[in-house]
C-alpha cells in the first residue's frame, strides 16, 4: 500500500488563512443580493460533455429537461458553437429532444453520432432514455432515434461504447443492470440482451466498464458483523458475448479502514480503482478468484471526496470536490507506472464551487463541469501533460438564447438562430428590391443597437433583429449612338419608365435602347419599364429608312410611295382596273417575284417596287327554264357579249326571252341579246301562251288551216272564193256585227 503525506492543517485554520488572504490581496469579492424587482440572467446546467475530434458536444439543461450544443474544437482554448439541438421538441425523434426525455446525464461519441443517456423528466414516470443523434452534419444535428427504457427507476446509468454495441448500465440501491444495445444501426438501436445482478440493498452506486468487463460497486447497507464498518461490493459481468452477459465474480471489501464514501470506480488491465473520500482504493481483479485491495492512496483533505474519470494514457484522471469551507476544488493526475499502486502526477487548482466531473479529448484538454448547484461552468483544463495540468479558461453556459429575423420590408426566409454561446450571427439572406442591406437593429427604425453582418453576438438574452436598407439610386446616361440632339442622364430606384427618346437621325427611325452599342445587350423600348437596378449606359438604336414605291402596273389611281425603318403593314391599295380584281403586290410586274397579300407586313429592309397584280375578273350567267323544258349550260364572260340562243322549250307556249326576274318584273334580254357580264346572276325564260285563230268560209267555199301564234302577227291570207261575191275582210261575227280585220291585219 502507498500512502501519500496529508496537509497538516485543520480545515478551519486553512479557510481562515485562505479568506485573510484574499482580503489583504485585494481578491476577495463580495456580493450584494439584488432587489426582487432586479433581472437575473438565467443560466444553463452543463450535465454532460463528450468530445470527437475536432467537435465538442455539450449536453445542457434548464427547466428539467436538456437540449446538446455542438462547438467546434479547434482551437479549444475558444471552442465555438456552430449547432445547436433544441430542448422542448413536440415528438420524440424529431427535431430535439423532449420534455419527456429528462436531463441528459452521461454522452458518448463515435462514428458521427452521438449517444445520450437520460434521466425521464419527473412527473413522466422513473426510465431512461437513450438518445441517437446524427452529427456527421455537425453543423445540422437531427435525432435519428429514442429507445425508452422503463424499468430503471432513479438510479445511476452510465453508456459505454464496445465495437458495434452500448452497454446501457442502472444502478442502484438494491439492483444492478445492464442492457446490451445494438448500434450496427444507429437510427435504430436494438436491445440483444439483458443481465440483472446483485440486488443486495445498498448505497452509492457507480459502474466502470474495461475491456470485456462491466464492474458495479455500492456501499452495502449493512454493517459487517464482525467489524461494524460497511463493505462495498464489486460485481464483474463478463459482456464478451453481447447475446449473453455473465457474472464472472463478485467481492465484498472488508479492510480494516473506514470506507467512507465510494463515489467512482474506473477499471483498467485488471486494476479496480474506487474513488472515496481524501483516498484511491486500488483492487488488483487479475485473478478473479482471489480479488484483493492492493493498495490505498491517501491524499490531502483539501482534495475532498475524489471522483476518478477516465485515463490519460499512462495516467489516472478525477477531480476533487475540495474542503467544505473554501469550496475550492481540483483537477487531479495519478501515474500508473505502477497500476497497483497510483502516484500523485499533477493537479491544477480550480476556484469555488462543486466539481460535477471531466471528460479529456483525444488531444488531451479536459473539459471539467463544476457549479454552485447548477454545474453552469466549464472549466477548460491543458492536461496534454498530465503531470502538469493548468486550467486555461472557463465559461459559463448561459440558458439558451434565440434571435428572430425580421425582412423589415424585405423578403425571404430565415429560420430563428438559437444558441448558448457568444458567436457569430447568420448571414443575412433578405433581399429589398431597391436597397441594400446595412445590418441590424433591435429596432425597426433603427433607434436601437446597431448589429453589422455576421457581426458577434453575446446571445445573453433572445431578441429580434430588423434588417436595416438603404435606397440605392442609379444613374442611366443616353448615348445618341449616331444620332444627334441632347438627353440628360436619368436616376431610378425602383422600376421605373425610361425618358422619351429625343435623339434623331437622318434616314434612320428610333428603334429603342440596348446596353450594348452594336445591340447585343439587352434592349428596351421607348419609354420601356427600366428596372434600375444597376448604373449603365444606354444606346440609342437606329433602323434605316426604306422606301416602297407603288405601281398600278395596267390600273389606275395614285399611291404615294411608303417609307419605314420597321417591319409594317402595306399601305392599301387604291388602284383599280376595269374588269379586273386586284389580288395583290409583287416585286415583279408578271408577278414571278415575291408575293404580297393587300396591307401584308413588310420588313422594309431595303427600298424596292411593288406591283399592282391584276386578275381578269369572270362572271357568270345561270338559264332557268321557269316552267318550261331542257338544258342549256351556264355561260361564262368577263365582257359585254351575245347570250346563248334559248334551247328551252314549253309546250302551248311561245319563248319571249330573259328576264333578271322569273315573274318578268326585272330586267329582259332578247334571245342572243348582248349581256355586259358585269356580275354573274340568273336569267329567267319568260313564256307567252299560245292562241289559235279558226277561219270560216261564212258561205264561201274552200279550205284554211287554223293559225296558231303567242304574240301579235298578221292573219293567214284567205283562200277562201264565193261565186258572184267579192271577199271584204274577217270579222267576229258571222252577219258583220263583231269586230273586223282586213285580210292580212295584225291580230
Amino acid at each position: 500500500m502507498t500512502t501519500q503525506p496529508t496537509v497538516p492543517a485543520q480545515t478551519m485554520k486553512r479557510a481562515i488563512a485562505a479568506i485573510l488572504a484574499a482580503i489583504i490581496a485585494g481578491t476577495l469579492l463580495v456580493f450584494t443580493p439584488q432587489s426582487a424587482s432586479a433581472e437575473v440572467a438565467l443560466s444553463s446546467t452543463v450535465s454532460a460533455t463528450t468530445t470527437a475530434g475536432q467537435w465538442l458536444y455539450v449536453a445542457y439543461e434548464v427547466g428539467g429537461y436538456s437540449g446538446l450544443a455542438v462547438l467546434d474544437n479547434s482551437d479549444p482554448s475558444h471552442p465555438v458553437q456552430v449547432a445547436l439541438l433544441p430542448r422542448g421538441a413536440t415528438t420524440v425523434g424529431e427535431g430535439g429532444f423532449t420534455k419527456e426525455q429528462g436531463v441528459v446525464q452521461v454522452l458518448r461519441a463515435r462514428g458521427g453520432y452521438v449517444y445520450a443517456l437520460s434521466d425521464e423528466y419527473v412527473g413522466y414516470g422513473k426510465a431512461k432514455w437513450l438518445t441517437v443523434i446524427d452529427v456527421r452534419d455537425p453543423y445540422h444535428p437531427r435525432v435519428v432515434s429514442a429507445l425508452r427504457d422503463a424499468d430503471t427507476g432513479s438510479t445511476a446509468g452510465n453508456l459505454f461504447l464496445k465495437g458495434d454495441f452500448l452497454i446501457m448500465t442502472s444502478a442502484g440501491a438494491t439492483m444492478s443492470r445492464l442492457r446490451m444495445v445494438s448500434i450496427q444501426n444507429p437510427a435504430s438501436p436494438v436491445v440483444v440482451s439483458t443481465y440483472t445482478g446483485d440486488a443486495t440493498s445498498g448505497t452509492s452506486p457507480s459502474v466502470a466498464f474495461y475491456g470485456e468487463t462491466v464492474y458495479f460497486a455500492k456501499l452495502l447497507a449493512a454493517a459487517d458483523p464482525k467489524t461494524n464498518k460497511r463493505p462495498f461490493r464489486v460485481e464483474s459481468v463478463d459482456v464478451s458475448n453481447p447475446n449473453a452477459p455473465f457474472r464472472s465474480g463478485m467481492f465484498d471489501g472488508k479492510d480494516r479502514d473506514d470506507e467512507r464514501n465510494v463515489v467512482s470506480i474506473v477499471a483498467k488491465d485488471g486494476y479496480l480503482y474506487l474513488g472515496d473520500t481524501w483516498a484511491i482504493r486500488t483492487y488488483d481483479l487479475r485473478d478473479p478468484a482471489n480479488p484483493h485491495r492492493s493498495s490505498v492512496t491517501t491524499l490531502p483533505e483539501e482534495y475532498g471526496t475524489i471522483n476518478l474519470q477516465e485515463f490519460r494514457g499512462n495516467y489516472l484522471v478525477g477531480v476533487g470536490s475540495g474542503d467544505p469551507i473554501t469550496r475550492n476544488h481540483w483537477f487531479l493526475t495519478w501515474d500508473l507506472s505502477d497500476p497497483g499502486s497510483p502516484r500523485a502526477a499533477g493537479h491544477a487548482s480550480t476556484s469555488a464551487g462543486t466539481a460535477r466531473g471531466a471528460s479529456v479529448s483525444e488531444d488531451g484538454y479536459a473539459y471539467e463541469l463544476y457549479g454552485n448547484g447548477d454545474y453552469s461552468h466549464v472549466r477548460l483544463i491543458d492536461a496534454r501533460e498530465p503531470s502538469d495540468p493548468k486550467l486555461v479558461r472557463e465559461f459559463v453556459v448561459p440558458a439558451e438564447a434565440s434571435v428572430s429575423f425580421n425582412p423589415n420590408g424585405g423578403g425571404g426566409q430565415m429560420d430563428e438562430q438559437t444558441s448558448l454561446f457568444p458567436g457569430q450571427l447568420e448571414r443575412n439572406k433578405f433581399t429589398r428590391a431597391g436597397y441594400t442591406f446595412t445590418g441590424w437593429n433591435t429596432a425597426a427604425d433603427g433607434s436601437g443597437t446597431g448589429f453589422a453582418d455576421r457581426a458577434e453576438y453575446g446571445f445573453s438574452s433572445s431578441v429580434t433583429l430588423f434588417a436595416q436598407w438603404k435606397r440605392v439610386e442609379y444613374t442611366v446616361t443616353f448615348d445618341a449612338n449616331g444620332g444627334a440632339g441632347s438627353m440628360a442622364a436619368q436616376v431610378g430606384y425602383e422600376p421605373t419608365s425610361l425618358t422619351a427618346n429625343v435623339f434623331a437621325r437622318a434616314g434612320y427611325r428610333f428603334a429603342g435602347w440596348n446596353t450594348a452599342a452594336d445591340g447585343s445587350g439587352t434592349s428596351y423600348a421607348d419609354r420601356a419599364q427600366f428596372p434600375f437596378s444597376s448604373s449603365g449606359t444606354l444606346y440609342a438604336q437606329w433602323s434605316a429608312e426604306h422606301t416602297v414605291t407603288f405601281d398600278a402596273n395596267g390600273g389606275v389611281g395614285s399611291m404615294s410611295g411608303q417609307v419605314e425603318a420597321f417591319p409594317a403593314p402595306l399601305s392599301a391599295n387604291v388602284f383599280t382596273r376595269e374588269g379586273y380584281e386586284f389580288t395583290g403586290w409583287n416585286t415583279a410586274a408578271d408577278g414571278r417575284g415575291t408575293a404580297y397579300a393587300d396591307r401584308a407586313q413588310f420588313r422594309f429592309s431595303s427600298s424596292v417596287t411593288l406591283f399592282a397584280q391584276w386578275k381578269r375578273v369572270e362572271y357568270t350567267v345561270t338559264f332557268d327554264a321557269n316552267g318550261g323544258a331542257g338544258s342549256m349550260a351556264a355561260q361564262v364572260g368577263y365582257e359585254p357579249t351575245s347570250l346563248t340562243a334559248n334551247v328551252f322549250a314549253r309546250a302551248g307556249y311561245r319563248f319571249a326571252g330573259w328576264n333578271t326576274a322569273a315573274d318578268g318584273s326585272g330586267t329582259s334580254y332578247a334571245d342572243r341579246a348582248q349581256f355586259p357580264f358585269s356580275s354573274s346572276g340568273t336569267l329567267y325564260a319568260q313564256w307567252s301562251a299560245e292562241h289559235t285563230v279558226t277561219f270560216d268560209a261564212n258561205g264561201g267555199i274552200g279550205s284554211m288551216s287554223g293559225q296558231v301564234e303567242a304574240f301579235p302577227a298578221p292573219l293567214s291570207a284567205n283562200v277562201f272564193t264565193r261565186e258572184g261575191y267579192e271577199f271584204t275582210g274577217w270579222n267576229t261575227a258571222a252577219d258583220g256585227s263583231g269586230t273586223g280585220f282586213a285580210d292580212r291585219a295584225e291580230y
